[in-house]
């Protein structure tokens, strides 16, 4: 099976807490991402899956970029 190159959506992922985001990016193993910590925001380039875990686990909200 082809893994297709839109598998991965650049976004911002908004959490409430530095913990939370802490958490987060320590269980995905994020590779393409920046912090930004005073709006406690992750921005990269993550799974549908990882997006998931992000709002279903750590209630984050996220949002593309636009372009």
């Amino acid at each position: 099976m082809a893994v297709r190159a839109a598998s991965h959506t650049k976004v911002n992922l908004s959490f409430k807490s530095l913990t939370d985001l802490a958490a987060f990016k320590n269980e995905c193993a994020c590779k393409d991402f920046y912090i930004d910590r005073d709006s406690l925001t992750l921005v990269g380039t993550f799974s549908e899956e990882q997006l998931k875990i992000a709002t279903g686990k750590y209630f984050a909200l996220y949002y593309t970029e636009a372009k």
